[in-house]
């Protein structure tokens, strides 16, 4: 018996120790199952708002302990964020980060000196947890940030007045200059973020920008001169757009109309800012229109995105090319939007007409002189500029362009990232917005303009009430009822709307974000109605203008062609989205 029962004793362990083994082996699947089947984030609406040089501005809270408050702006430029120190002399004012109060930073450089958006910034670089305030009234929290905290700022004022640092939205995939740490994918926002969830294979978010209120400047006037007010006027309903964090907005835009340019490797340099850019693709050209010229560059153009910048930059002797077809247009030398005499602008007739269209796949992109032109006390601009640099060879399209447009940006893990452009989504307006699919004539157009002119004495006939249920509630069913989709392509288009700036406060370090402790009197935004005669007035925007120093060197045209068409003089809309015939 004793023999029997020592002999079935190792068997027993032996059973034990597989099961224990093969529960080991179930768990560890499970939990690498539940890593790498993480369930796709939410949107996060993050409010936007302007300083009073029209730049976006994003409220971010720093350090977990005590939290200081401040308001970045935002650049596609770079991927590193960077904020006032204590120390800075020449920061123009701005509310400063206080590295002693908290007790969540870390040093990771103690002296360092880098290029960021072309000024020569110096400081240290340090690792500390933020906050993006939410549009109700959360924070999306981001721990250890990489982020240059700035001891002093040299030819161009990226810090001062109401803002206190930028948040940068580039991937740091291209080289930047430094003279001791050198940014990586790791530092930027999305870098760290990936780092932090292994189970995503990407990080994508959308812009809902609003147009801004900018006007070309003397770029010859020191930095300080066109500084934004430390006090910046803001109401609590008007805003610059929305960002939605992590996931776009599947209902914000029309998703027949998305197409999507992968990001190039590519070191040219954006004249802007001297480095390289992180969202550099190959657009397939760009359409001209200005009274009976037409003017198309089937050229693959490489561009830039980066709302920080306001108007469209192209190589000088295609802005040249351009800006030269509007009847009455003069070249400004030294007058532009960007800092150190990098550009030039060109002054035109206020009531001038024309429109300008980017080729993204086989879609056309384009908006027309309601968008573009700033009217200056009666001095009207092109929004067209052209880089001094006659070896510049990149195109810029900054906010007045994009913000008619939803775009949506995707960092793969993989390091593959994309654009992507896409119609807005809109309620009832007072004007057409787009035209979808080409235009409507002949026998179509007149069944149109009667069934048109046949409801206009229907409705009059009914004592103004409405024939057709509220749009407002037919969209609400719409959005409720949209699915997202997976796949990327080009299609038929739905109209734009365009909605209006304002401009916002400037928290102090110790205030809540986004608190409205007290108002001002608006600023009058400028008009931006579409024209749907062509003759629409100008927008308008109130701010001095200076005089500068540099000269203008006129170039002969390039690769694009210009070609005269029959017919009247063009009177277009606003927005315009049609496909390129195959």
């Amino acid at each position: 018996m004793s023999l029997h029962s020592s002999s079935s004793l190792p068997s027993v362990l032996r059973a034990c120790l597989i099961a224990l083994c093969l529960s080991d082996v179930a768990s560890a699947a499970t939990l690498r199952k539940r890593f790498s089947d993480s369930a796709p984030p939410t949107t996060v609406n993050i409010p936007l708002l302007f300083d009073t040089s029209g730049r976006y501005i994003v409220s971010v809270g720093m350090a977990d302990n005590n939290p200081q408050n401040f308001n970045f702006t935002l650049s596609m430029s770079t991927g590193m964020t960077t904020v006032a120190g204590t120390s800075c002399s020449t920061c123009g004012g701005a509310s400063a980060y206080n590295q002693s109060a908290s007790n969540s930073a870390h040093t990771l450089q103690n002296s360092d000196s880098l290029s960021f958006l072309g000024a020569g910034v110096s400081g240290s670089v340090i690792q500390e947890d933020c906050t993006m305030k939410e549009q109700n009234g959360t924070g999306w929290s981001y721990p250890k940030q990489t982020i240059l905290v700035a001891n002093q700022q040299t030819n161009v004022s990226v810090i001062a007045g109401g803002i206190s640092g930028v948040a940068g939205l580039g991937t740091n995939r291209q080289p930047t200059g430094s003279s001791g740490y050198t940014p990586a994918f790791n530092d930027s926002i999305f870098g760290a973020w990936l780092g932090r969830n292994p189970g995503m294979s990407n990080f994508s978010f959308g812009l809902q920008l609003n147009a801004p209120v900018v006007t070309p400047k003397d770029t010859a006037s020191s930095p300080s001169s066109a500084a934004p007010s430390s006090t910046p006027i803001v109401t609590e309903k008007n805003t610059a757009g929305t960002m939605h964090w992590l996931k776009p907005d599947g209902s914000a835009y029309e998703q027949s109309s998305l197409a999507s340019a992968t990001v190039t490797s590519n070191s040219t340099v954006n004249p802007a800012t001297g480095a390289p850019s992180d969202w550099a693709v190959q657009l397939g050209g760009f359409v001209f229109n200005s009274g009976s010229d037409q003017i198309n560059n089937n050229q693959e153009l490489l561009t830039t995105i980066d709302p920080y910048y306001p108007e469209i930059y192209l190589p000088m002797e295609q802005a040249t090319l351009l800006n030269t077809a509007i009847l009455g247009s003069q070249a400004q030398p030294g007058i532009s939007t960007v800092e150190n005499n990098a550009a030039q602008a060109w002054t035109i007739p206020c009531d001038a007409q024309y429109t300008f269209g980017i080729e993204i796949g086989s879609q056309v992109y384009q908006v027309d002189q309601s968008v573009l032109m700033s009217n200056v006390d009666g001095t009207c601009y092109s929004g067209i500029e052209g880089w001094t640099n006659s070896s510049a060879e990149m195109v810029l399209l900054g906010s007045r362009f994009v913000s008619q447009f939803y775009l949506i940006f995707n960092i793969g893990r993989d390091g593959t990232d994309t654009v992507s452009f896409a119609l807005r989504s809109t309620k009832s307006t007072n004007h057409t917005g787009a035209i979808v699919g080409g235009v409507v004539g002949g026998v179509g157009g007149a069944v149109l303009l009667a069934l048109g002119a046949y409801l206009l004495w229907f409705r009059h006939r009914r004592g103004g009430r409405p024939f057709f249920r509220d749009t407002s509630v037919l969209e609400d069913e719409f959005k409720a009822a949209r699915v997202e989709p997976f796949t990327v392509q080009p299609a038929a288009p739905a109209p734009v709307s365009v909605v209006q700036p304002q401009t916002p406060m400037s928290p102090q370090p110790t205030t809540p974000l986004f608190v409205q402790d007290f108002h001002h009197d608006d600023i009058a935004p400028p008009s931006y109605e579409a024209s749907e005669a062509g003759a629409g007035s100008p927008p308008q925007a109130q701010q001095q203008r200076r005089d500068t120093k540099s000269e203008y060197a006129p170039t002969e045209a390039g690769t694009a062609t210009s070609s005269t068409v029959g017919g009247s003089r063009l009177s277009p809309n606003r927005l315009h989205f049609s496909s390129i015939p195959e």
